[in-house]
């Protein structure tokens, strides 16, 4: 009986102590090799945040951007079909004195042949015209064919005009589109050096 009501102690005083060994700490020894024990502190993250909040706020910024980007690219958009250098179909052909009817079939003939671009909006279908001479003639300057030819693997038609209409470093700073019609060649160099870039990151 006795050994028994021995080992039921010697189980709690184990049961106990591992109790104690798991909601306190060591922190020094005392006399005769003990240590003294104090209650583990459970710390919270500092500032009492929960631990998604930094990726919340890394969401809310992310979409920050994205909205920013929406917003820049609308404004764009808006500055390119407006600014008269794309034109939808009749317009372009009063534009270049000529049948409309023809223009539509050449159109597609020069789109289908990369010899042309068009961009697109609310159904709507608008032509660059500087695509071709401003003194005359009803065909596409032959130098474009070569210029898309390198733009059309990496960019769409919006992002090919937006490329036309921005000042570029190595034409001193001018736009594609207006240095096309006399300098063909420096607008090819420009495209070759675009396609560079975004190859190389």
């Amino acid at each position: 009986m006795n050994v028994r009501r021995s080992k039921k102690a010697a189980r709690s005083f184990f049961d106990t102590g591992k109790q104690f060994g798991a909601e306190h700490e060591p922190i020094g020894p005392l006399a005769g090799g003990s240590c003294f024990f104090k209650p583990v502190q459970h710390h919270k993250l500092a500032g009492g945040s929960p631990p998604n909040e930094g990726l919340i706020q890394t969401d809310e910024r992310r979409r920050t951007v994205e909205k920013r980007e929406r917003e820049a690219v609308a404004l764009a958009k808006a500055h390119v079909l407006t600014c008269g250098d794309f034109l939808m179909l009749q317009d372009l052909a009063n534009h270049l004195s000529t049948n409309a009817r023809f223009l539509s079939l050449a159109l597609k003939e020069w789109e289908t042949d990369h010899r042309i671009f068009s961009i697109e909006q609310d159904g709507c279908e608008y032509f660059p015209t500087y695509a071709f001479r401003s003194l005359g003639g009803a065909s596409p300057i032959a130098g474009l064919t070569d210029v898309l030819a390198i733009l059309c693997p990496m960019k769409s038609s919006w992002g090919m005009s937006f490329w036309f209409i921005s000042p570029n470093g190595l034409l001193g700073g001018k736009r594609p589109q207006d240095v096309l019609t006399n300098e063909p060649n420096l607008v090819i160099s420009a495209a070759l050096d675009e396609a560079c870039g975004v190859m190389h990151g």
